[in-house]
Order: structure tokens, then sequence, then C-alpha cells
């Protein structure tokens, strides 16, 4: 998925369901996918949020103006934004993959994985 820079992957964008086809404010028509829900085990779970952690230290961050709010749960769900290595993604992906289990992009984990296993 990209928004409008071929040279940048974004994950951790969805739409509301699968019949949304705009998101106010958002960048984007159609391109962005459904969260769909994980079938890790916990132990798998808590490994890929350890991986996240350790890129969300690395990336360059970018502040909004305002937060963003959870497209499952409706909570305040942060204002920045990560870029790292040509990924680009939400400060609330992590809020998505603890509370709603939904399942991390597998291009953006085989990356995390890749990165951390040197």
């Amino acid at each position: 998925m990209s928004y409008s820079d071929p040279n940048k992957y974004y994950v951790g964008f969805w739409k509301e369901s699968a019949h949304m086809g705009w998101i106010p404010g958002a960048r984007v028509w159609t391109e962005l996918p459904v969260a769909n829900t994980s079938s890790l085990s916990s132990d798998q779970q808590t490994q890929l949020i350890h991986l996240l952690k350790r890129a969300e230290q690395v990336a360059n961050r970018t502040e909004y103006f305002g937060f963003s709010t959870c497209r499952l749960c409706g909570i305040c769900n942060g204002g920045e934004e990560f870029e790292w290595k040509g990924f680009v993604w939400p400060s609330g992906y992590m809020h998505y993959l603890l509370e709603h289990h939904v399942q991390m992009d597998e291009r953006f984990e085989a990356f995390l994985r890749m990165e951390f296993s040197r």
C-alpha cells in the first residue's frame, strides 16, 4: 500500500469497514485495508511488540497537532508518525496490536525480523 510516495510503505492505517471507501481527513481513497485479527500466540505477539518498540526507538518521529482516534474502539490513539527505512506507521499501531490483536502487516513484520536478527 502507498499513499502517493512510491518510496514509502505505509502500515497501520485502516478503513473502519470493508464497505468504507473514504475516511474523512485521510490522504487516500480506497487503498487502505481493513484491520484483520491476528492468529498469533501470546508469545509470538509479544515478540512482534518487542520488535516494534525497538523500531520506534530508532525511527524518525513526526508529531502532528491533535490526535487520531482508534478506528476500532474510538479512544484517543496518538498524534505521531514513525518513519524508518521506507516504512511509515502511526504511533497508534502499537495500540492496535496490543488491544485489538490486529495482524501486523506481513511485509513490515519480515522487515523488522530481518533488521533486528543481526
